[in-house]
């Protein structure tokens, strides 16, 4: 009797197999945005800065562009706003910059933020300008 389960064993075509993995699930392309930013400031006096921010998604077709003004300094209006009312910003000296921007995808409102170092020159210490890409991540 064993030897027949044995031969049995052997002869009898596999029934049960293996699952094939599943493949790595594609991590979300949340897209970027191209910054850039030109500012004067004067010591003591006046400044202004302008922002441009171009969100971009090839994977949802969208291209945003949203600018910014920021101004003031002693005895001036203090000015800071942007076209888009979802999209801030923040600048830590004259090249960190921090953005967050809500977002309709496909599938619903997403919160985006992101952070990176512009790359920036300046002509005189009052006058410079920079550029960079930031890439988003879901807040």
């Amino acid at each position: 009797m064993r030897n027949a389960l044995t031969a049995l064993l052997l002869t009898a075509p596999a029934v049960l197999s293996l699952p094939k993995p599943f493949p790595a699930a594609t991590p979300r392309n949340y897209g970027s945005w191209d910054i850039s930013t030109t500012y004067m400031n004067v010591p003591s006096s006046a400044f202004w800065r302008n922002v441009t921010a171009v969100y971009t998604n090839s994977e949802e077709s969208l291209h945003l562009i949203t600018e910014c003004k920021q101004q003031g300094g002693p005895g001036n209006e203090e000015i800071n706003e942007c076209d888009n009312a979802d999209f801030k910003w923040t600048l830590e000296g004259d090249a960190d910059i921090q953005v967050s921007q809500k977002v309709q995808f496909s599938d619903g409102v997403k919160d985006l933020v992101g952070a990176g170092t512009l790359d920036v020159t300046c002509a005189t210490q009052r006058a410079c300008w920079g550029s960079g890409t930031v890439k988003a991540y879901p807040a």
